[in-house]
């Protein structure tokens, strides 16, 4: 579950997603709260240090996805720049069922 400061940063994220600041605010909140990977996972993208954010992903997207809501018809897409910003919905249905925890989840834009 979200407090309210980290749904607050990903709500900035969600509204400015070409900025990199609320990222990598984002990042330095996720350190402070004991994910330094995740923190460096999201600084290593928008430095554009792909393969340090490659190997990021190797050793920890298995334990970030298992922190996703599981949401029936709705699959979760890739890491950009730190961050889950895409989702598959099986029909439209299961995207507006569950709205409100896509977007509490992760900034997803479409």
């Amino acid at each position: 579950m979200l407090d309210d400061t980290e749904s607050a940063l990903l709500h900035d994220i969600r509204q400015n997603p070409g900025d990199d600041t609320p990222r990598l605010v984002y990042a330095d909140w996720l350190a402070d709260h004991g994910d330094e990977a995740r923190g460096e996972l999201i600084r290593a993208s928008c430095r554009g240090q792909q393969e340090a954010a490659r190997r990021l992903l190797a050793q920890h997207e298995g334990r970030w996805r298992r922190s996703l809501p599981v949401l029936a018809g709705i699959t979760w897409g890739p890491f950009t720049r730190g961050v889950v910003e895409e989702v598959t919905a099986d029909n439209p249905y299961a995207f507006l069922r569950h709205a409100e925890a896509l977007f509490r989840a992760q900034p997803v834009l479409g």
